[in-house]
């Protein structure tokens, strides 16, 4: 039954909100698994290459992007502040006996932070993988 055209809407939101229930993931639908859903039925035959649901669902892919990564990971907000706080205290204090510069600090902290941040952004691609594996 092609669902992109005729049919009352009740049928046609039905299949929708399969299409919907398809791509959910931890209680939101993901943006990139609806491009996929809706991709697959387009290949099948099922929906209209022009149907505005998947005009939408690769438009959210897009432009949202993958909501897995973004809530596979609870931050632990104060840990890593603290530690780097000390840190940057001590260095401090060592650049100032040296008559360095404690700027030197902010270049110090940017390539660290972007060290870790990259770290686990790997991870998290890796864990939201092996989950859906």
């Amino acid at each position: 039954m092609d669902h992109s055209e005729g049919g009352s809407s009740i049928t046609r939101g039905e299949y929708l909100n399969f299409l919907n229930r398809e791509a959910l993931e931890d209680g939101n639908i993901n943006p990139v698994l609806l491009d996929r859903v809706t991709k697959r039925e387009v290949a099948a035959g099922r929906m209209d290459p022009d149907d505005e649901h998947a005009s939408f669902a690769a438009a959210g892919a897009a432009v949202l992007g993958d909501s897995a990564e973004l809530t596979a990971h609870a931050c632990r907000n104060g840990n890593y502040f603290f530690y780097g706080m000390g840190a940057a205290g001590i260095l401090a204090f060592v650049m100032a006996r040296m008559n360095v510069s404690p700027l030197w600090l902010i270049a110090i902290g940017l390539l660290i932070g972007w060290y870790f941040n990259e770290r686990e952004r790997k991870r998290i691609k890796a864990e939201v993988a092996a989950r859906r594996a």
